[in-house]
């Protein structure tokens, strides 16, 4: 009796012990994913240099004329600057597409304008890749861009222009660099 009892008290503390493990692990992990990144952007000092200096840029990769994606991130940027009212922020709507005229992609935003100041923005060469790296998306072909299926990232550079964090959730954004002492600076 006093042996099952012994191997009865082992198995438990182990399913115990391997429980808080794995609870342990998986709470580090999902701290450590919901970071945020950043990579170092050398030519945004001069290539953003006529945007106001002291805003933040919250950039959108979109696709023009997509119907399903990007709708819905362009109504989460709008409640982003509804929030954050008083912080200079400025938006620029990224085409990806060397295909896809200026004007075409202006004409496209107009129904947003009136609530959000975006601007595009056509990065060309090697900007282009290094903003296609950070994740935007580039459909090649029109079958891939008639499904509609993207991601909605958004690339968010301080007023430095020294680098562009990536990041899924505006508002996980805005609260962690809200309060980071260097960034806070910023939008003060």
């Amino acid at each position: 009796m006093m042996k099952k009892s012994f191997y009865l008290n082992n198995f438990v503390f182990s399913f115990v012990l391997a429980f808080l493990l794995c609870a342990s692990f998986f709470v580090c992990f999902s701290l450590k994913s919901k970071e945020i990144s950043f990579v170092e952007c050398t030519f945004c000092k001069d290539e953003f240099h006529s945007i106001d200096p002291k805003a933040w840029l919250i950039v959108y990769p979109g696709i023009v004329g997509c119907t399903k994606q990007c709708p819905l991130a362009l109504a989460k940027l709008k409640a982003f600057r509804k929030a954050r009212e008083g912080q200079n922020i400025s938006f620029l709507y990224l085409v990806m597409d060397e295909n896809i005229p200026v004007d075409h992609a202006e004409d496209s935003l107009q129904a947003y304008k009136k609530e959000l100041p975006i601007q595009t923005y056509h990065p060309k060469g090697d900007k282009r890749k290094f903003f296609q790296r950070l994740g935007a998306y580039l459909p090649i072909s029109p079958v891939l861009k008639e499904r509609d299926e993207h991601n909605s990232i958004f690339f968010c550079i301080p007023p430095s222009r020294d680098r562009v964090y990536v990041c899924k959730d505006l508002d996980h954004f805005a609260i962690e660099t809200l309060s980071q002492p260097d960034v806070k600076n910023h939008l003060d």
